[in-house]
């Protein structure tokens, strides 16, 4: 039969689109991933929290907007040089 697209068919958990995010944040270089919040709502994800630099920032928010099931991102993530 037709290959089944499982992304569209399974309903994405939004557990699982922040445990993903999560790991994704884990694998950048030079972001304390403990430093920063994921909240999900209806598929579109808010990030708070501190980093040290916009590369960092831009880097987490990217990685947010590439998880599947992800409609949006807000950036809320606050660029606090001097904290680390």
């Amino acid at each position: 039969g037709e290959p089944v697209d499982l992304k569209i068919e399974a309903p994405i958990n939004l557990a699982t689109i922040k445990q993903e995010i999560e790991s994704a944040l884990q694998r950048i270089e030079h972001i304390d991933a403990q430093r920063i919040s994921i909240l999900v709502k209806d598929n579109c994800v808010t990030l708070t929290g501190d980093v040290k630099t916009w590369r960092e920032h831009e880097a987490a928010g990217q990685a947010a907007k590439l998880i599947s099931g992800v409609k949006s991102v807000q950036n809320e993530i606050r660029v606090i040089p001097w904290m680390f």
